[in-house]
């Protein structure tokens, strides 16, 4: 699939990051600029992805 740019934010509250995930303050040193995730499953209003280096 084509990327489609920016789609969203990462959480960075205690009341919105969900369990055993990390928050935006947590993976921030991982990238410089721009970071590429996939998508792994959405439930309700919000979405689990796992970061990766480039989009295939």
């Amino acid at each position: 699939l084509e990327s489609v740019g920016k789609v969203g934010y990462v959480a960075n509250s205690t009341h919105t990051v969900a369990r055993g995930t990390k928050s935006a303050g947590r993976i921030y040193d991982q990238f410089e600029e721009t970071i590429y995730c996939e998508v792994a499953f959405i439930v309700k209003d919000t979405v689990i992805a796992k970061i990766i280096d480039s989009p295939m």
